[in-house]
């Protein structure tokens, strides 16, 4: 049975499980504070009748307050349904950001620099502009051991995560006047290798595309 389904009792079991196993932090990365910051106040309603696929962005940065606020509004909150979900961060232009991959890092409110350089996105996810135009672009991974922690069900609802998330991607970014695009065509080894993971331990299944749409 899967453990989210127990209840606290569950809840209790998995966060003392040594099968479950949490992002992994290299203490040395460089890390890069998000400023908090909250999304202007608009309606659900008024957010989903506004929510599109923004399939050409403008040339110019993004702030890093708005990418801050974007990914607090979409990940920030408790998972919903499995904890086997992780962010990556693409960047490419963000103000004050040096080019290259990070996780993203809720509990430290930061981003953990993976690699550094020119991250070349559009080529992972098979030369598709919408990534390659992109400031910067949300990768979401599932974390294999966080994945067997939680059960039969749990790719199952590894998956539903991972919807979940990518939908609230499209409203925080609506709310804080940029625009997005889910894509899920690349090549796995590829994005492993821009992301500097281990597809044995984590498999990339998402991108989701961020910036001023033009």
């Amino acid at each position: 049975m899967d453990a989210l389904e127990l209840g606290a009792t569950g809840l209790a079991h998995a966060a003392t499980s040594l099968s479950w196993i949490g992002p992994r932090h290299d203490e040395a990365s460089e890390r890069v504070a998000l400023p908090l910051r909250a999304a202007p106040s608009t309606r659900p309603l008024e957010l989903i009748a506004r929510r599109r696929s923004a399939r050409n962005f403008d040339a110019r940065p993004l702030r890093l307050d708005d990418v801050s606020g974007v990914l607090d509004a979409a990940l920030g909150a408790p998972a919903s349904v499995s904890r086997a979900v992780r962010a990556h961060i693409v960047v490419s232009r963000i103000d004050g950001v040096g080019p290259g991959t990070f996780r993203h890092d809720a509990g430290l409110a930061a981003l953990v620099r993976s690699t550094s350089g020119d991250p070349r996105a559009g080529r992972a996810a098979l030369d598709q502009n919408v990534v390659g135009d992109a400031p910067t672009a949300i990768v979401l991974t599932i974390d294999r051991r966080a994945l067997l922690s939680e059960g039969a069900r749990g790719y199952r609802n590894a998956f539903l995560e991972t919807g979940i998330v990518g939908a609230r991607l499209y409203l925080a970014s609506a709310a804080h006047g940029l625009g997005g695009c889910s894509v899920g065509a690349f090549y796995d080894e590829e994005v492993a290798a821009l992301l500097g993971i281990d597809l044995a331990e984590e498999w990339p299944i998402h991108f989701f595309a961020l910036g001023a749409p033009e």
